[in-house]
């Protein structure tokens, strides 16, 4: 009895952590090299003291990935959205990018509107390999920080309103 229950037990939080687990339709890890294009973001903060970018591992985005739900909880310090989070994650595409800061590794997120997936690739047809930098834009456009190492996000900061 006691095998079976720590079996169910375990199965159990399998199950829910995938339920959690939110995998993009539309990302990519773009390569360190575009490190300094990405962070020429000009209608929104960006991480300051970044000392270098890095290329990210499979297991460093399945990492990501199993902690993406957390974001709709994290609030931005300045915004457009009511009550200052990402409701959702769906409406997104997604660009992962390694940086350094201070000796620690990060992963930073850029995110940008998919709407229809034909428009989106006319309109960003380069975001698999090329950073997306887009002035104003509103809460269609927004980047976040997430700490491999304590598995959190912190720093949303959306796109101005031109």
């Amino acid at each position: 009895m006691r095998i079976a229950l720590t079996v169910i037990f375990g199965l159990w939080g399998t199950i829910q952590v995938r339920s959690q687990s939110f995998i993009p339709e539309f990302k990519t890890n773009l390569d360190s090299s575009n490190g300094i294009f990405l962070m020429r973001q000009c209608s929104r903060s960006v991480p300051e003291n970044v000392s270098g970018f890095y290329n990210l591992t499979p297991e460093t985005i399945a990492k990501l990935e199993r902690d993406f739900h957390k974001i709709t909880s994290v609030k931005a310090s300045a915004c457009c959205l009511v009550g200052g989070r990402i409701p959702e994650l769906k409406s997104y595409g997604y660009q992962y990018l390694g940086i350094e800061i201070e000796g620690r590794k990060y992963i930073y997120v850029n995110a940008f509107p998919i709407g229809d997936k034909q428009i989106m690739e006319a309109f960003h047809k380069d975001w698999k390999t090329k950073p997306v930098v887009v002035c104003d834009g509103g809460d269609a456009y927004w980047g976040i920080l997430y700490d491999v190492q304590k598995a959190k996000f912190s720093q949303l900061s959306i796109n101005g309103v031109g």
